[in-house]
């Protein structure tokens, strides 16, 4: 047994050697090559970096430039900086739509809050400020027999109220609070509307909190006349009568499409001309946005360090814009 284990154990250390030698023989043979491509070098010693071998090399370089490939080169590299700025172009803007889409809905539902909720509220207050001031100076008007009716109220007739006779009271009970809004925009409109002839004047309301079942009515007090439009017609006038009733409406629909700013003290020549191209009807005879800033600026810049501001006399200019709808229209008396 001792024998045959000391057997096998000396074929291991030999085979051990044999594998060690030729791992040696292997490492030998790369260190040669490599020697070998070493001395196959075009220099045999490490070259010097002077003034000849640095012309050498770039004469080198310039005799191996192509036009073709530097354009090509430069090209592409242009193209990739150009796409690579136009995706951080898009980013940016990206980034810029989601930070103020926000902002912009917000804006949109402030805007509508203030026309659908805080102008009809304010409106509603101003028609019961002005209804208690009227009844307390010229007490509740006392109404006659009923001319007319409509959809929403009935007009009854009355003698006098303040200083204005005679009269006539539209009776209008709003079921609800949108019905009151609307009623309340639509008096002040109408209230601010200034005097003219072919447009039936509102002279001032009074509330009922005594009308029919509790629920307060408006009594909005207006000039009487003889007819309306509606009444002229269905009374078979001759064909000049009936022009002169188109005649009178357009009048009085030119006058509430024509209202314009008033011209105040403090505007110059320049800014009311601004304005008044502004309000121009051709919206392409409008000026721009960029024009009238410029405008403004050249007027601020001018009254600056101008205390007072324009020191010229204002000029005499239609009324303020405002609108009214169903408005009556009075007939010319034919003399």
């Amino acid at each position: 047994m001792c024998l045959k284990y000391n057997k096998k154990k000396n074929n291991m250390l030999a085979e051990c050697v044999s594998v060690l030698v030729m791992c040696l023989m292997y490492e030998h043979k790369i260190i040669f090559t490599f020697h070998q491509i070493v001395q196959g070098m075009p220099w045999s010693q490490s070259p010097r970096i002077d003034d000849d071998w640095k012309k050498k090399v770039a004469a080198e370089m310039l005799a191996s430039l192509s036009a073709t490939r530097l354009a090509k080169s430069i090209s592409s590299q242009i193209k990739d900086r150009l796409n690579k700025s136009h995706d951080a172009f898009l980013t940016a803007l990206k980034q810029l739509e989601m930070k103020h889409s926000g902002r912009l809905t917000k804006i949109e539902e402030e805007r509508l809050k203030l026309r659908k909720v805080h102008a009809p509220r304010v409106a509603k207050v101003a028609l019961e400020s002005t209804s208690l001031k009227d009844v307390i100076l010229y007490g509740m008007p006392q109404m006659g027999r009923e001319i007319g009716r409509g959809q929403y109220g009935v007009v009854y007739s009355c003698d006098s109220w303040a200083s204005y006779t005679p009269c006539a009271i539209k009776s209008v009970v709003p079921p609800d609070e949108k019905h009151w809004n609307d009623l309340a925009l639509e008096f002040f409109y109408t209230k601010n509307i200034p005097d003219h002839d072919r447009v039936v004047m509102l002279r001032g309301s009074v509330i009922d909190y005594s009308y029919g079942s509790g629920t307060p009515a408006v009594l909005l007090i207006m000039d009487r006349l003889q007819r309306d439009l509606y009444s002229a017609i269905k009374q078979n006038l001759d064909w000049v009568s009936r022009l002169q009733v188109s005649i009178d409406v357009v009048e009085g629909i030119r006058f509430l499409h024509g209202l314009r700013p008033e011209h105040l003290p403090v505007f110059d020549d320049e800014c009311w001309d601004l304005m008044s191209n502004s309000w121009e009807c051709e919206p392409a005879k409008r000026p721009l946005l960029g024009e009238v800033h410029a405008t403004l600026q050249g007027i601020y810049d001018r009254y600056r360090n101008k205390p007072g501001g324009p020191t010229k006399t204002a000029k005499e200019s239609p009324p303020k814009p405002l609108t009214q709808k169903n408005v009556k229209y009075k007939l010319k008396d034919k003399k």
